[in-house]
């Protein structure tokens, strides 16, 4: 079976294929669904007609100007959210917090401080204070 959504206000339900006022069952309503079967469709009075759980009712007309019952498609589910998984991060290895073009940079910005005199102000920014220490080394080496 597959599964039909009414497009069209009032489309017939009949008895069998056909656009006379003989053999109606029913009406469906915009939103209905119903359940198409696999019986073949029939093409009577340029409408494609489909037969599902409560008669006969018109698909469209052939040259689709007017459609009465659109497929639905097949939406799959998606799947409720697992764990989410625990991500180990990857550390430098012990010691080291910077890469050596990294600590060039540092040093090059730690020397204009040390020469404008802002050593003081730069060593107490938040920022920065990994830094210094990782770089309190080679500051003493080159003095």
């Amino acid at each position: 079976m597959t599964e039909y959504e009414v497009t069209s206000r009032d489309l017939r339900v009949r008895e069998k294929p056909s656009i006379g006022p003989t053999g109606i069952l029913g009406a469906l309503s915009i939103g209905d669904i119903v359940e198409v079967d696999d019986t073949p469709p029939a093409t009577i009075a340029g409408h494609v007609w489909l037969h599902h759980e409560r008669g006969w009712s018109a698909e469209r007309t052939q040259n689709g100007s007017w459609v009465g019952l659109e497929l639905v498609p097949d939406i799959l589910p998606v799947p409720a959210p697992g764990p989410t998984p625990e991500i180990e991060p990857e550390l430098p290895a012990a010691g080291v917090l910077f890469s050596p073009e990294q600590i060039e940079a540092i040093q090059g910005i730690v020397a204009q401080a040390v020469d404008e005199k802002l050593l003081p102000y730069w060593l107490h920014a938040a920022t920065m204070a990994n830094a210094w220490d990782s770089l309190s080394g080679y500051l003493t080496e080159e003095e």
